[in-house]
């Protein structure tokens, strides 16, 4: 019977395990996380895949031998995962893109451009962004005082102070 298996792979060999898998027609699951800080995905277990392939039938062998593969769990007789494991891993990981768009992090404001506090000590209050990196970001408020005399007041933040915290708004 066709099951799913899973192996353990050489030191970042998922990838070429998984190539060299599929050109020998097997069937593979490599799942990936949402990107990490850098803006890359993620491999959610380092150093497995999945196979999909049936023990029964001579030839599964090949598995153990391609490039990548370091082992199958279970051998010499591998271990098949428990019926439907991978179909609803499957279905957690769409479920969790779906909620991707939700969970992106905003954009960091350009120089030059006008932002608008949302939440924080400084809700409501607009500024014009003088630097941003990654790390930083220095906005130049433009607050009003009791006499409604502007004052200009610069604000030093870290990338998560602005977005986390202090939600800033972009206009």
């Amino acid at each position: 019977m066709v099951r799913w298996y899973c192996a353990y792979t050489a030191v970042n060999g998922e990838r070429l395990a998984k190539k060299s898998l599929e050109d020998a027609g097997f069937q593979t699951f490599l799942p990936f996380l949402m990107e990490d800080s850098a803006g890359k995905k993620v491999l959610m277990f380092p150093r497995y895949i999945f196979i999909r392939f049936d023990a029964d039938v001579p030839g599964w062998q090949v598995v153990c031998r391609t490039r990548g593969i370091e082992k199958l769990l279970g051998a010499p007789v591998p271990t098949p995962l428990p019926m439907g494991w991978v179909h609803e891993l499957k279905q957690t990981i769409s479920q969790l893109e779906n909620l991707r768009p939700m969970m992106a992090r905003p954009r960091i404001p350009r120089e030059g451009e006008e932002v608008t506090f949302k939440r924080g000590p400084f809700e409501g209050m607009t500024g014009i962004c003088q630097r941003s990196s990654r790390a930083r970001v220095l906005i130049l408020l433009s607050a009003m005082t009791e006499r409604r005399q502007p004052t200009n007041r610069l604000v030093t933040m870290t990338g998560t102070q602005a977005h986390r915290t202090l939600d800033l708004a972009l206009i």
